[in-house]
């Protein structure tokens, strides 16, 4: 079904993956001169630490003379302001900037050549089979072009239930009155939309069936030692019926010894 919709309307659904990865050229380099490579940028940047910590004395000297001389709101302002050196640091950054701005330069043009069969514009004639393939699944109205119904012996397949695609707002699905949930605050019923509530009663639901199924396996083991001990007793009964009946043949005999005597 998935397939067939894709080939309404001459394939517009269908797309070509667009490859947006653009490759990164890599500077290969020796070990020793990248260990020489990331100390040097480290000693630009470890050189312009006073540099930072006066800038930020500076500024602060700055604000004390502007606050002392002109005030909080005069019209005179004292800018502590210091112009860095250019470092090795600057340097690589205008690079990489470069680097970025051309990939993305790149990257514009594998957009402007997207591919053509991607939807971009709502068309009246897929919207329709779209239409008439959800209807005629539902109601066994027509199909579009180059579709027909599953028919069997019962007739046409569709799907009976409208609930299961359009379910509704008001309809909500409840615990079994002989269920009782642990709180009596906790809520016994919701409907599809509230998939916490859902989820909170799914949970219990499944605490409460591993709990009735643990005490049908105690009963089970408890039903199995009663027939073990059914069988015991059965057992010494046909035993003391088995003596009885010997003690009473005995008896018997023993009467009827005395009597011919």
């Amino acid at each position: 079904m998935v397939q067939d919709t894709l080939e309404f309307q001459n394939g517009a659904l269908k797309y070509e993956k667009v490859n947006l990865d653009v490759d990164v050229e890599q500077t290969a380099s020796g070990v020793f001169a990248a260990i020489r490579m990331f100390g040097r940028n480290s000693w630009s940047l470890i050189k312009v630490l006073p540099l930072w910590f006066f800038a930020a004395l500076w500024n602060f000297i700055a604000r004390a003379v502007t606050l002392k001389l002109f005030g909080a709101r005069g019209r005179e302002v004292a800018k502590g302001t210091i112009d860095f050196p250019k470092t090795d640091l600057d340097k690589d950054a205008a690079t990489n900037l470069l680097e970025i701005k051309l990939r993305r330069e790149k990257v514009k043009e594998v957009l402007v050549q997207w591919p053509r069969n991607t939807l971009r514009k709502s068309e009246p004639g897929l919207w329709a089979d779209l239409r008439k393939i959800v209807l005629g699944r539902l109601d066994g109205s027509s199909l579009p072009v180059g579709l027909e119904h599953v028919r069997d012996s019962a007739g046409l397949r569709v799907l009976g239930d409208l609930n299961q695609v359009l379910p509704s707002l008001h309809e909500k699905w409840k615990l079994p009155e002989d269920i009782q949930r642990t709180l009596e605050s906790d809520p016994t019923s919701a409907n599809w939309q509230e998939m916490d509530v859902l989820t909170g009663i799914e949970e219990f639901l499944k605490t409460k069936i591993a709990a009735s199924q643990l005490e049908i396996d105690r009963m089970g083991i408890r039903s199995s030692e009663l027939d073990d001990e059914l069988s015991k007793l059965n057992e010494e009964l046909q035993a003391t019926s088995v003596e009885f009946e010997k003690s009473r043949i005995s008896m018997s005999n023993s009467d009827l010894n005395g009597g011919l005597q």
